[in-house]
C-alpha cells in the first residue's frame, strides 16, 4: 500500500467475519452503521423501553411482581430500601460532583487537574506502579501526581459523604410504604434502561451483519432473527462489531 495512503486503513467500515455454530461455518461482512441505521436502532430501543416503562403504574403485573423478587433482599427492610435509593441517587450526580470540584479554582487553574489526569494517562500510570528504581526515571514524578489525584479523591468523597447522609435523612421520614413504592419505580426503571440496551445492540447487530458478497444486503430477514440465535455466536457478533472501532489509542500504535 502507498504510503499515502495508509493513514485511511485505520479508518475500517467492516470486514469479513466467519461464524462457526461446531459443525458449519459461515462468512458474513461486518459494517459500521450509517447515521440513519444508528437512528433506526436508536428507535427500536426507545420503543422497548418506552412499552415496558407502560406497565409502570400496574403495580400487581406478574412481570414487576417477578423483578421484585429478584431484588427481594433490597426489599426486605426499611435500611435496604434507603441503602438502595441512596447509592441509587448518589451514582446518578457522581459525574457532576466530580465537575464541578473539578471547575473550582483550586482544580481548574491553567487545567491543573485536566493536566494531572493527562499526565498520569500518558505514562505515570505505567510508571507508578513499575516501582522505583534506576530504570524508572519518572517514578518521583508519578507518585506526586497520584498523591494530588487521591487527594481530590478524598474531597469528592467527602462532598458526596455529605449529600448521603442529607439523602439518608430524608428517607428516613418516609413510611415502609412508600419507601417500597419508590424502590419497585427504580426497579422498573433499571430493567427498562436494561431493555433499551439489549435491544439497541440487537438492532446494532441486525443492520451490521451483511451479505459477503453483497455488502448492502443484510444477512439477517428481520430484526427478529436475531432473537433465535445461539447465544453464543450473538456474543461472538457484538464482540466483532465493538472491534470495528478504532479509538485513538489503536490508531496511535
Amino acid at each position: 500500500m502507498p504510503k499515502t495512503k495508509k493513514l485511511f486503513s485505520l479508518y475500517v467500515v467492516g470486514k469479513e467475519l466467519k461464524i462457526s455454530d461446531g459443525n458449519e461455518t459461515e462468512t458474513v461482512w461486518l459494517q459500521k452503521l450509517n447515521q440513519n441505521e444508528h437512528e433506526n436502532a436508536f428507535r427500536r430501543a426507545n420503543a422497548k423501553r418506552s412499552a415496558f416503562l407502560a406497565k409502570r403504574k400496574d403495580l400487581t403485573d406478574e412481570e414487576v411482581l417477578a423483578l421484585q423478587g429478584q431484588y427481594e433482599d433490597t426489599l426486605s427492610d426499611a435500611d435496604s430500601m434507603i441503602d438502595f435509593l441512596v447509592n441509587d441517587k448518589i451514582a446518578r450526580v457522581v459525574e457532576a460532583r466530580e465537575a464541578e470540584l473539578a471547575a473550582t479554582d483550586e482544580w481548574s487553574k491553567e487545567n491543573y487537574y485536566q493536566g494531572l489526569l493527562d499526565s498520569w494517562n500518558d505514562g505515570f500510570k505505567e510508571a507508578y506502579h513499575l516501582g522505583e528504581g534506576e530504570e524508572n526515571p519518572d517514578y518521583e514524578e508519578a507518585v506526586s501526581v497520584y498523591k494530588e489525584m487521591e487527594r481530590f479523591t478524598k474531597q469528592l468523597d467527602d462532598k458526596l459523604t455529605i449529600e448521603r447522609d442529607r439523602e439518608r435523612r430524608e428517607y428516613e421520614n418516609w413510611s415502609l410504604q412508600k419507601l417500597e413504592d419508590e424502590v419497585t419505580r427504580k426497579l422498573i426503571e433499571g430493567e427498562a434502561d436494561t431493555r433499551w440496551l439489549n435491544e439497541y445492540k440487537l438492532s446494532e447487530i441486525y443492520h451490521s451483519v451483511r451479505e459477503v458478497d453483497n455488502h448492502r444486503t443484510n444477512y439477517f430477514d428481520s430484526r427478529a432473527e436475531l432473537d433465535e440465535i445461539p447465544v453464543e455466536i450473538l456474543v461472538e457478533l457484538l464482540q466483532a462489531y465493538a472491534e470495528l472501532g478504532v479509538g485513538v489509542t489503536e490508531g496511535k500504535d
